[in-house]
Protein backbone atom coordinates (compact mmCIF):
# COMPACT_ATOMS: atom_id res chain seq x y z
CA UNK A 1 0.00 0.00 0.00
CA UNK A 2 3.19 2.30 0.52
CA UNK A 3 4.24 2.13 -2.98
CA UNK A 4 0.67 3.07 -3.90
CA UNK A 5 1.03 6.37 -1.75
CA UNK A 6 4.09 7.08 -3.48
CA UNK A 7 2.93 6.78 -6.97
CA UNK A 8 0.18 9.10 -5.95
CA UNK A 9 2.69 12.12 -4.65
CA UNK A 10 5.05 11.55 -7.84
CA UNK A 11 2.39 11.93 -10.10
CA UNK A 12 1.05 15.13 -8.12
CA UNK A 13 4.45 16.36 -8.41
CA UNK A 14 4.48 15.25 -12.03
CA UNK A 15 1.29 17.16 -13.17
CA UNK A 16 2.30 20.42 -11.14
CA UNK A 17 5.36 20.13 -12.75
CA UNK A 18 3.39 19.66 -16.44
CA UNK A 19 1.01 23.21 -15.48
CA UNK A 20 4.51 25.19 -14.26
CA UNK A 21 6.14 24.90 -17.34
CA UNK A 22 3.17 25.10 -19.28
CA UNK A 23 2.68 28.59 -17.43
CA UNK A 24 6.35 29.74 -18.02
CA UNK A 25 6.49 28.48 -21.72
CA UNK A 26 3.46 30.42 -22.23
CA UNK A 27 4.98 33.57 -20.36
CA UNK A 28 8.06 33.41 -21.94
CA UNK A 29 6.24 32.99 -25.11
CA UNK A 30 4.63 36.74 -24.76
CA UNK A 31 7.53 38.45 -23.46
CA UNK A 32 9.49 37.72 -26.63
CA UNK A 33 7.03 37.44 -28.95
CA UNK A 34 7.40 41.28 -29.60
CA UNK A 35 10.53 41.81 -30.07
CA UNK A 36 11.02 42.09 -34.28
CA UNK A 37 15.08 40.90 -33.53
CA UNK A 38 13.93 37.43 -33.15
CA UNK A 39 11.54 34.38 -34.50
CA UNK A 40 9.95 31.98 -31.62
CA UNK A 41 9.72 28.19 -33.00
CA UNK A 42 6.13 27.86 -30.69
CA UNK A 43 7.26 25.96 -27.95
CA UNK A 44 4.99 22.41 -27.46
CA UNK A 45 7.99 20.47 -24.86
CA UNK A 46 10.20 22.01 -22.18
CA UNK A 47 12.36 24.07 -24.25
CA UNK A 48 12.20 26.92 -26.69
CA UNK A 49 13.91 27.32 -29.94
CA UNK A 50 14.50 30.94 -31.04
CA UNK A 51 15.62 32.23 -34.44
CA UNK A 52 18.18 35.44 -34.01
CA UNK A 53 17.35 38.07 -36.43
CA UNK A 54 19.20 40.76 -35.73
CA UNK A 55 22.55 40.67 -38.23
CA UNK A 56 25.70 41.91 -36.01
CA UNK A 57 24.41 39.47 -33.29
CA UNK A 58 25.21 36.02 -32.99
CA UNK A 59 23.98 32.81 -31.11
CA UNK A 60 27.16 32.57 -29.20
CA UNK A 61 27.31 35.97 -28.07
CA UNK A 62 23.98 35.30 -26.74
CA UNK A 63 25.61 32.15 -25.01
CA UNK A 64 28.07 34.06 -23.62
CA UNK A 65 26.29 36.91 -22.49
CA UNK A 66 23.97 34.40 -20.66
CA UNK A 67 27.03 32.18 -19.04
CA UNK A 68 28.59 35.82 -17.52
CA UNK A 69 25.12 35.23 -15.47
CA UNK A 70 24.84 31.98 -14.45
CA UNK A 71 22.42 31.31 -17.53
CA UNK A 72 23.64 28.49 -19.66
CA UNK A 73 21.90 28.28 -23.30
CA UNK A 74 22.46 26.00 -26.14
CA UNK A 75 24.55 27.72 -29.58
CA UNK A 76 22.63 25.39 -32.11
CA UNK A 77 25.23 25.91 -34.49
CA UNK A 78 26.20 22.14 -34.52
CA UNK A 79 22.94 21.33 -34.66
CA UNK A 80 22.10 20.19 -38.57
CA UNK A 81 19.76 22.46 -40.56
CA UNK A 82 20.60 25.15 -37.81
CA UNK A 83 23.37 28.02 -38.11
CA UNK A 84 24.98 30.45 -35.20
CA UNK A 85 21.64 32.32 -35.40
CA UNK A 86 19.88 29.62 -33.37
CA UNK A 87 19.56 29.41 -29.65
CA UNK A 88 17.64 26.79 -27.60
CA UNK A 89 16.63 27.37 -23.70
CA UNK A 90 14.46 25.19 -21.43
CA UNK A 91 11.97 26.49 -19.10
CA UNK A 92 13.06 26.72 -15.54
CA UNK A 93 11.61 27.96 -12.56
CA UNK A 94 9.45 31.61 -12.55
CA UNK A 95 12.60 33.66 -11.39
CA UNK A 96 15.30 31.89 -13.68
CA UNK A 97 13.18 32.39 -16.51
CA UNK A 98 12.18 36.42 -15.41
CA UNK A 99 16.12 36.73 -15.65
CA UNK A 100 16.78 34.07 -18.79
CA UNK A 101 14.57 36.75 -21.05
CA UNK A 102 15.64 40.05 -19.54
CA UNK A 103 19.03 38.88 -20.23
CA UNK A 104 18.70 38.14 -23.40
CA UNK A 105 16.35 40.94 -24.40
CA UNK A 106 19.07 42.90 -22.90
CA UNK A 107 21.15 42.11 -26.35
CA UNK A 108 18.13 42.44 -28.75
Amino acid sequence: AEECIDMFKAQGYINESQSQIFTERNLIYSAMSTNKNVKLFKPYANYMLVKILKDDLSASQIAAHCNLKGIVIRNCENIRGLSNQYIRFCFMKPEQNDLLVNTILELL
